[in-house]
């Protein structure tokens, strides 16, 4: 059995649901109707750790869905990133080797889940902003925090050229909440960050303030 449980939130402004990884079947016939919406399989010959995780967002992301909906589509942008063919519903997925989730709004959203791993103590100074440096660099804990804010945060302006260590800088980390701000092509953002908690996987909802 999983040492994790499924986590579902609901809320003014989204409805988040993570769920443990579990493997995905390979019979093609019954994913074709697994889920309320359409979707395109991936190929079944691909790794299996991220075909697991690829499939367990999608299953989290068919709990979020409006049920007053006949027809959604899952689909891709021109950059790969999942969209529905709702006009006013927005996702995001997210997935590593332990949990994987969805959350779905009516504006712009990011979501993104991680566990400490020592390679985050390794690459801090691609990632950190100098504001970051002095209370962040060599704790891992707090590390983690700031990487799933920017993963998030990437997903949610989804801009090419956006950059960690430049152009993100995360102003307050708390155990629940954290704000952050984006400058990028002489425009900021101001970002609230909403944090929750699955064992050792952090998990951080992304959203514009202003």
């Amino acid at each position: 059995m999983s040492a994790h449980s499924p986590i579902y939130r609901e809320n003014k402004e989204y409805t988040l649901c993570c769920l443990p990884v579990e493997p995905m079947p390979e019979n093609e016939q019954f994913l074709q109707k697994a889920f309320r919406y359409t979707w395109q399989i991936p190929q079944l010959n691909k790794n299996k750790s991220y075909l697991s995780g690829h499939y367990t967002a999608r299953k989290a992301l068919d709990l979020v869905l409006p049920s007053n909906e006949p027809s959604i589509a899952l689909l891709q942008n021109p950059d790969g990133k999942p969209l529905l063919n709702l006009p006013k519903k927005v996702i995001s997925l997210s997935h590593g080797p332990q949990l994987a989730g969805a959350v779905i709004a009516g504006k712009p959203i990011g979501l993104d889940i991680e566990a400490p791993r020592e390679q985050l103590l390794r690459i801090q100074d691609k990632f950190l902003h100098p504001s970051e440096v002095g209370f962040a660099k060599g704790n891992l804990d707090t590390l983690t925090h700031i990487w799933t804010a920017k993963e998030a945060i990437y997903k949610l302006i989804s801009q090419k050229g956006l950059s960690f260590k430049e152009n993100i800088y995360l102003e307050e980390i708390h155990t629940d909440t954290g704000l952050a701000i984006v400058n990028h092509l002489e425009k900021k953002y101001i970002i609230h960050l909403d944090y929750y908690y699955q064992n050792d996987q952090v998990i951080c909802v992304a959203k514009i303030s202003n």
